[in-house]
């Protein structure tokens, strides 16, 4: 990863992304390139290695460790639990299952007829990736099967939720909850449902060079935007922990007047993994300096 860095290159986990058994590296969709030679050769050569330790796996060695032996063990932030099952790839081609929880239909019959023509139809009922729905198996690092069911939005207000990646590809949940607008903070790639949303995408990586408060008054006005036409918004991020939540609180201080200390307690309270890294904690702080004298 030293190399890529000298390389110039930032916030691969994209690249990397589903690439951690032969079945994904094999996957017509997950060739990627960043666009350098060097960087794909290192890619590369990381990938063949991945490969041949999947393929030298012996029965129940997959994802051990010293504590889950002969188990995978999936963790997230956004899950009540990690999960710990004997292997990933049954999931990868079982379709995408929410169960009963959000009943669209019964919303649906108080819609207008040019309201109707815009509602779910069940065109996701049986898809098993969420990312790519169009695929007949799931290439995430972590298949969606298994993570989406247990991954859900974070409600900030009546009109605003914050959430990873993974909860802006649960199409039936962001229905249900009646949000339009989707704040994008990802750098990540993945079918856009421009029948259901509308989309704002910000191309910010999230490390210690980028400029965040350059962008701060647009995506205040969107998520304005959103609240004031009556509509909710969903925010997000690639893991949900860092960018999504600065540019949140960058709408609280630049919108609701609160101070840094006031906006960064209330996010807090509401998700305990928020972890926005140095550079962007300093910008927020000049940034309620700025407008909040």
């Amino acid at each position: 990863m030293s190399m890529l860095k000298e390389l110039g290159i930032s916030d691969i986990g994209d690249n990397l992304r589903g690439l951690t058994s032969s079945t994904n590296m094999n996957h017509k969709n997950f060739q990627i390139s960043c666009g350098c030679p060097e960087a794909d050769q290192i890619l590369s050569n990381n990938n063949e290695i991945a490969i041949e330790k999947d393929e030298g796996r012996g029965e129940g060695e997959e994802g051990s460790d010293e504590n889950t032996l002969g188990y995978v063990r999936v963790m997230h932030n956004y899950l009540q639990q990690e999960i710990i099952i004997p292997t990933l790839e049954p999931y990868r081609t079982k379709e995408i299952d929410y169960g009963d929880e959000f009943d669209l239909e019964k919303n649906n019959k108080f819609l207008t007829y040019e309201d109707k023509k815009k509602a779910y139809n069940g065109e996701e009922d049986h898809i098993f990736c969420g990312r790519f729905p169009h695929l007949n198996d799931c290439g995430c690092k972590y298949p969606c099967s298994l993570l989406l069911p247990k991954i859900h939005p974070i409600e900030i207000d009546e009109n605003i939720y914050v959430g990873p990646l993974e909860a802006v590809l649960k199409i039936k949940e962001l229905l249900f909850l009646k949000i339009k607008y989707i704040l994008n903070l990802s750098c990540v790639s993945y079918n856009k449902r421009i029948k259901y949303f509308k989309y704002y995408d910000i191309f910010i990586n999230d490390n210690h060079t980028e400029n965040a408060i350059k962008y701060f008054k647009i995506t205040n006005r969107f998520i304005d935007d959103a609240v004031n036409s009556g509509g909710k918004i969903l925010i997000h991020s690639e893991n949900g922990t860092s960018r999504c939540w600065v540019f949140l609180m960058a709408y609280l201080i630049g919108r609701k007047h609160m101070t840094f200390n006031q906006a960064f307690d209330l996010v807090k309270s509401k998700f305990n993994h928020v972890e926005p890294n140095d550079n962007f904690l300093t910008q927020l702080k000049h940034y309620d300096l700025k407008v909040n004298i």
